[in-house]
């Protein structure tokens, strides 16, 4: 661990509980002490969950392209505009020249379960004096260097509903390194605002076995895929980092046939599915700044199939699956 930062991540014994994904990525954007027309560093291919968040807090979000090889924020790409394009007043908040306006926090998506570098962003987040909210709604049961995504930055939400708790809550669970903040959570107006929409929790991360019992299912799905696929040269895969273990429930892959290869799973009633649009595609962000060397954004969005739910199901229907993509490519 980067001696900058703290001996370990966080390992919360309370949280906040929100009805959906969205909902604790407004609070954890609220804790961040972003405000309306305040910015916030995202990446341009994101969750729907924090699209909404966005929106909910009224931020105006500095949009960062992905890198093409892994899907994830080009945290490269970011520093660098940063360098160029930023300054530090006097009270060490961080604001981008063009505007005028603070950029307060950085929140970087776990995409498709995939983790991100952790270690480089927090150096870069701490360097920048930026909060860092970790939007692990597609990547419950993700680990990386041996610990749950989610507890690298200063707040992270991860979503119940896909990695059922072992409890009978559902929905997504915050939890920040912040004590003094949580504990100050049942004082929130959007608490007293929305009584049915959040409460709060006593809970640790250890006491949430689907995390861990989500990376072995996965490790399983991960280990049939490159046995069943690796001679198929024209499917592209997500990279992952050596220190990540990605919690994948979906078979996801780019494709340059993307169309015609949706149209033949289709006629095997197989449904897929693809990326919510690019945020700097959205009505809501067009006027957002949009960092980029090219659109792998759009690219990913145009060209990756997601069949959803693949990891749950029994070995045999992953063969069937896996014959139906050959028969295509055999055609």
């Amino acid at each position: 661990m980067n001696p900058l930062f703290a001996a370990s991540p966080i390992s919360p014994e309370s949280a906040l509980l929100s009805r959906s994904a969205e909902a604790g990525l407004h609070m954890a954007l609220i804790e961040s002490g972003v405000r309306s027309g305040d910015h916030v560093l995202a990446p341009a291919l994101a969750s729907v969950a924090l699209a909404g968040a966005l929106v909910r807090a009224g931020a105006d979000p500095v949009l960062v392209d992905v890198d093409p090889s892994n899907w994830l924020m080009d945290l490269d790409l970011m520093e660098e505009f940063l360098m160029g394009h930023t300054i530090v007043n006097e009270r060490d908040e961080l604001i981008l020249r063009k505007t005028g306006k603070a950029i307060r926090a950085v929140a970087p998506v776990h995409l498709n379960g995939n983790p991100v570098d952790m270690n480089q962003l927090r150096f870069i987040a701490h360097r920048f004096y930026l909060k860092i909210i970790e939007d692990v709604s597609e990547a419950t049961g993700s680990f990386f260097q041996g610990r749950p995504v989610g507890v690298y930055g200063d707040l992270g939400v991860f979503n119940l509903d896909v990695h059922p708790s072992g409890y009978d809550e559902k929905g997504a669970l915050l939890i920040s390194r912040d004590e003094q903040a949580m504990a100050s959570l049942p004082q929130h107006p959007l608490l007293s605002r929305y009584p049915y929409e959040f409460h709060l929790v006593r809970i640790s991360l250890e006491q949430l076995p689907a995390l861990r019992a989500a990376s072995v299912q996965s490790k399983a799905f991960l280990a049939f895929v490159q046995k069943a696929f690796h001679q198929l040269p024209d499917l592209h895969w997500q990279q992952t980092l050596p220190e990540a273990e990605p919690a994948f429930q979906t078979l996801s892959f780019s494709c340059s046939r993307a169309r015609e290869l949706r149209r033949h799973l289709a006629q095997a009633e197989i449904l897929t599915t693809t990326f919510a649009p690019p945020l700097h595609q959205l009505p809501a962000f067009r006027r957002s700044t949009f960092i980029r060397r090219a659109d792998h954004a759009t690219q990913l969005f145009e060209e990756v199939i997601r069949i959803p739910g693949v990891a749950n199901q029994e070995e045999t229907e992953w063969q069937e699956l896996a014959k139906t993509i050959w028969a295509f490519f055999k055609v």
